[in-house]
Formats: C-alpha cells, structure tokens, sequence
C-alpha cells in the first residue's frame, strides 16, 4: 500500500492549518507615508523633539526640529505642571510634533492649543 504523499497543512479536504514558518518576504504591503507624497512629488518635513533637563536648576525645556534645524525651544517654565506632565510623555510629544507640522511657530500658539487638549 502506498502512503499518501500530501502535503501536512491540509488535514482534511476542507481543513486548512497556517503555517507561520513561510517567509513573508514575498509579501508587499502599501502604507501611507508622510514623509513622501507620489501625488505632489514633494518630499515632507521631517520632525522631531528632544527634551531638555537643566541637572543643576531642575529646569525643562523640548527642542522642536524641522529637518534637523532647530525649529523652536518650549521653556518649561511657561507651563503648569500638569501641563509639563502631558508633555513629557509619548502624547505630548506627538502633540508638539503635530503642532509643528501644522505651522505653530510660537510658545503661546502651543500653549493655547495645550489648554483645549487637557
């Protein structure tokens, strides 16, 4: 009797097992990309935030770049402390970096935004 050579991810006709060893380099998938838009041919800003603690006067400021230039310095000293709090985490960040983008060039522009977000 010969022994039946099919392949060990069909178990049964209508059964199918996934098998998670298959390389998934073959596979392409499309993601939206703020850096590059294909449609205007323009590449976009890159934009990040570096926080900056004083060790000897306690003080905290972030440093807002636009294409590794500095863009604006945020002195914490112009925040409360809950609002200093927003900002030092992941949120906050990605606050400050949206307001970047979105052309707030001023202390005060991001200060008002911050008082409608908290």
């Amino acid at each position: 009797m010969k022994k039946n050579k099919t392949n060990d991810k069909y178990k049964e006709e209508d059964s199918f097992v996934y098998d998670e060893k298959v390389s998934k380099a073959g596979l392409f998938i499309k993601q939206d990309c703020e850096l590059y838009h294909d449609e205007d041919n323009v590449p976009g800003s890159i934009v990040h935030v570096k926080r900056h603690c004083s060790k000897t006067s306690k003080e905290e400021s972030w440093k807002v770049f636009v294409n590794n230039e500095e863009f604006l310095i945020i002195k914490g000293s112009r925040f409360t402390e809950k609002e200093r709090e927003f900002l030092r985490g992941t949120d906050g960040m990605m606050f400050m970096i949206n307001g970047a983008k979105s052309g707030w060039n001023s202390v005060s522009e991001f200060k008002r935004q911050l008082k409608e977000k908290i």
